[in-house]
């Protein structure tokens, strides 16, 4: 594990130790570990800088949270946004989740993270400040899929999560973070600057020879200088590149060798044993970079050969990192790239305008015009007009309009069969679905068929839970509800059937399409009479599966419906899925078997 401490601490030291290294991105990070970082981290910045403030970004955060707002009365108090400028002084921005990030969030670390200089221009706030902000954050690599690819690409520093659930490798692992190793390295901080040539810079473009983003060249260029610092070196050697490489994964973990970074004094005082750049016969540009892989292979087999066989080290499997720690140019994005858009409207004509406004914009119409807002808007400049007789003179350019919540047009309903699914990782098997309502913004309707309940007699019906959206904090407890011992399926139809003609029935309802989605193996025991009047049924055999069948034929006479019918691995009554799949013109599939809990 030394070797995985020492990386963190070559991480965390040089994004302090150079400029446009503060986007740290953690992959499957444990939360203790999260705040561990942090807190070095902050210890770092302390030495170097000034103690830095604290922030926490999460899925409720909005504009005005961000940025602030100006008070337009001395009456009204004003608000300094969480991420506005701190007199100069260092911030922390941790990100417990970066997938829940909210958009004003992700906007925000967007147009923030490696940037120079930060303009505000909002609401009458009119300010330019130089940003001293680091951004720590965390996401799972099965969920790296659901994040812009424009955020991540603003994390150009990656670290892979060594921890797992065991508590004694959190304690043992920070006991190893909270030594004073990475303390010697900045002692070299006020020293000069290493100095590089073109060849540095046509070396580190070779290893990224397939890059998405001229980020990463850029990376492990800023990160090259520094470990040279951090060593107190004055030139830059291709060790120093095939480290920096390292730290970012890049090196395959066959060419890989023991270099570790001494912090003895010698170094830091000295320039002794310093091996100057490589030569790179018949260098090339930056630019024009024909063959890099082959320059690539070229030097690293140089600097490789040249260290001593007993300096080679190659890691045993316990201390082998994860080399994939940009796993985004793997997989198949499944963030929608239209998400900063407002979803395009299958009405041709609005009456009026629909949703809560959030906001106001510049007017393009003469409907929904914000009173209020183009008021204070033209009071401004008032003094140039020179209305007479203390009159309000209006300009077209002062008209503002609301800008609105975006309505959903579309409504996701989960009808799940618990009795069925005992050992299903629900999240896994609805992934698909939630994904598509986390896109179109749609709220959820889950319909809970044989659930457990206090009184025995309330299994014998199925109850509905609604829900803003995926994101509802209720949506885990929803789907970790504990199986009861009957099976009320056809009541469940029947409350999908009356949701069904709630919503898309209803003449000015903006919801205009449904999916449903029904997990179950068929086996209704409990007919509908019975769920009405609460007397178990006695003698049954196919009342329930009939009462089921029958609604699922009405449901399916339902206009702009897309059903789905998922069953689990079942060896008997393999027919009943299978019938109503057909009852509801639905698509049919089979929980695969990784999808079972463990």
């Amino acid at each position: 594990m030394n070797r995985i401490y020492q990386k963190f601490n070559h991480i965390l030291a040089a994004s302090v130790m150079v400029p446009g290294l503060k986007g740290i991105l953690i992959l499957d990070a444990h939360p203790q570990l999260l705040v561990l970082m942090k807190d070095i981290l902050s210890e770092i910045i302390s030495i170097v800088v000034n103690p830095p403030d604290h922030v926490y970004l999460s899925s409720i955060e909005d504009e005005d949270t961000l940025w602030g707002n100006k008070s337009i009365s001395s009456f009204l108090p004003s608000y300094t946004g969480l991420l506005r400028e701190n007199n100069g002084l260092p911030r922390i921005v941790t990100i417990p989740d970066i997938t829940r990030l909210s958009l004003a969030a992700q906007r925000a670390c967007v147009v923030s993270i490696g940037s120079d200089i930060i303009s505000l221009e909002r609401h009458g706030q009119h300010e330019s400040w130089i940003p001293n902000t680091w951004w720590l954050a965390a996401c799972s690599r099965r969920d790296i899929g659901d994040v812009s690819p424009h955020l991540l690409d603003r994390f150009t520093l990656r670290l892979q999560s060594p921890l797992t659930t065991d508590i004694s490798d959190y304690e043992q692992f920070s006991c190893s973070m909270n030594s004073d190793n990475w303390k010697i390295g900045l002692a070299s901080i006020n020293k000069p600057w290493p100095v590089w040539d073109d060849k540095f810079l046509s070396f580190v473009a070779a290893m990224f020879p397939n890059a998405t983003s001229m980020r990463r060249d850029i990376t492990l260029a800023r990160l090259t200088i520094a470990l040279a610092r951090i060593k107190g070196q004055i030139q830059i050697t291709n060790a120093d590149v095939i480290d920096a490489a390292e730290l970012l994964g890049v090196i395959p973990e066959a060419k890989r060798y023991h270099n570790h970074i001494s912090y003895n004094q010698d170094t830091i005082d000295g320039d002794k044993d310093i091996e100057p750049f490589t030569d790179i016969s018949e260098p090339q540009s930056v630019g024009n970079l024909s063959e890099p892989s082959k320059l690539l292979k070229k030097d690293v087999d140089e600097v490789i050969s040249s260290k001593q066989e007993s300096d080679i080290e190659l890691f045993d499997n316990t201390d082998i990192l994860i080399e994939d720690l940009y796993p985004e140019d793997k997989i198949i994005s499944n963030h929608d790239i239209y998400s900063l858009q407002i979803p395009i409207s299958t009405h041709k004509f609005r009456i009026k305008p629909q949703g809560v406004h959030i906001g106001v914009k510049s007017a393009t119409t003469l409907s929904d015009i914000a009173i209020v807002p183009t008021i204070l808007s033209s009071i401004i400049y008032q003094p140039i007009r020179r209305s007479k007789k203390g009159k309000l003179k209006l300009f077209l350019s002062d008209l503002k309009s609301y800008r609105r919540l975006t309505v959903s047009k579309s409504i996701l309903i989960l009808l799940i069969d618990y009795t069925s699914l005992k050992e299903v990782d629900l999240e896994k098997v609805l992934e698909y679905h939630f994904q598509w309502a986390y896109k179109e913004r749609s709220p959820i309707v889950i319909i809970q068929v044989g659930i457990e309940r206090e009184d025995a007699l309330y299994e014998l019906r199925a109850y509905k839970i609604e829900m803003k959206n995926v994101l509802s904090p209720n949506m885990a407890k929803a789907l970790n509800a504990f199986p009861g011992k009957a099976t009320p399926l056809a009541h469940g139809f029947e409350l999908v059937l009356k949701t069904l003609q709630n919503i898309l029935n209803r003449g000015r309802n903006t919801i205009n399409a449904a999916r449903l989605v029904i997990l179950t193996d068929g086996r209704g025991n409990v007919p509908l009479n019975a769920s009405y009047t609460l007397n178990y049924p006695y003698g049954i055999k196919r009342e329930g599966i009939e009462d089921t069948l029958s609604i699922a034929d009405k449901i399916r006479d339902f206009q702009r419906l897309e059903s789905f019918v998922i069953s689990p691995l079942i060896s008997t009554y393999v027919n009943l899925p299978l019938n109503i799949a057909g009852a509801l013109d639905a698509s049919f599939e089979v929980i695969d078997t990784y999808l079972y809990k463990r």
